[in-house]
């Protein structure tokens, strides 16, 4: 009978070994589910910061466009407020057309640099 009982306590001895184990092998899966759930995180923060920086230099970027577009309009409106006004119509036509009144002479010179 001692035998017996030799044999019990060492199968007990050999079943908590399976259970400490058993117990380490689902610490190691877990520590792999869990590295490898860290890398996703870590890789989809990085994307994701990455993805935030050009937002903010096309945000930036578009601000800068937007303030030139806001300077365009006010010029344009200006412009618009004289379009009926004659003398602006005169300007205009002189500018552009290079038109002259019915008495006057235009002189065009060379410039140094053509020659």
């Amino acid at each position: 009978m001692a035998a017996r009982k030799g044999n019990r306590s060492s199968r007990k001895y050999s079943a908590r070994e399976d259970k400490k184990k058993a117990s380490i092998s689902m610490n190691k899966k877990q520590k792999q589910i869990l590295l490898v759930a860290l890398a996703v995180i870590i890789i989809f923060t990085a994307s994701f910061g990455v993805k935030i920086a050009q937002l903010k230099k096309e945000n930036r970027e578009l601000k800068q466009q937007e303030a030139e577009l806001v300077k365009e309009k006010s010029k344009l409106t200006k412009e618009l407020k004289n379009i009926n006004n004659k003398d602006y119509i005169e300007e205009q036509a002189r500018k552009k057309l290079r038109l002259l009144n019915r008495d006057e002479i235009m002189f065009i010179f060379k410039d140094e640099d053509d020659e």
